[in-house]
């Protein structure tokens, strides 16, 4: 995810992209989850390196579940379910009625803090995530700290794990606090906390081999 917080910036040359993954317990991750928490804490670092925290809101009514961890095998399942052709047909035609009547998916309401002060608060911009997307996003996080699935949609819970980035030389130590409103008919109010520690790793400052044996 590239200039979220301030997209409406031209790129600045030599500027750093985002990093392209993440190293959590030893695998590496380069899905969609993985590029957009790794690409946010990057940006976050350039632009507003004296912030520790950052807060996330939504309105959905998707259930947090383990499809939304891979949701295109999800879907593929949905559409093996409907094998011929009229009933996929009338399958995109429901949801484009549902569209019209809905409206497009919500924004993500996003503050960063800083010592617990808000510095920034803005909604992200509907061309990087949405409110549809962001619990595709959100479920990973809950994933890597090993949240039990049974757990996912309770009022509150939290966790942390740590990471690193994939060239290794950075390490991220995070921790959560998420509140899950059920406030009517399915539809519920979910808000992120997320605290963040950011250093270079170990193999990063040990000095090299050759400067060693000098």
């Amino acid at each position: 995810m590239t200039f979220a917080l301030q997209y409406d910036a031209a790129p600045m040359p030599g500027k750093s992209k985002p990093a392209p993954g993440l190293i959590v317990q030893g695998v590496r991750f380069v899905h969609s989850a993985a590029q957009f928490w790794a690409g946010l804490l990057e940006e976050v670092a350039a632009d507003y390196s004296a912030c520790d925290s950052m807060a996330f809101e939504i309105l959905t009514d998707l259930a947090l579940a383990r499809d939304l961890l891979f949701p295109e095998t999800a879907l593929q399942r949905e559409l093996h379910r409907l094998p011929h052709w009229p009933q996929r047909k009338e399958a995109w035609r429901a949801a484009l009625v549902q569209l019209a009547v809905l409206g497009p998916p919500g924004a993500v309401g996003f503050e960063l803090s800083a010592q617990g002060v808000a510095q920034k608060s803005c909604s992200l911009p509907l061309d990087c995530v949405d409110a549809e997307i962001f619990p595709c996003l959100l479920v990973w996080l809950l994933e890597w700290s090993e949240v039990p699935q049974c757990l996912w949609n309770r009022s509150a819970l939290q966790g942390g794990f740590t990471a690193q980035d994939r060239a290794g030389r950075v390490r991220y130590g995070l921790r959560w606090e998420l509140e899950n409103t059920h406030l009517s008919e399915g539809l519920y109010r979910r808000r992120l906390l997320l605290r963040y520690t950011r250093q270079a790793s170990f193999a990063a400052r040990r000095p090299s081999s050759f400067l060693l044996s000098r």
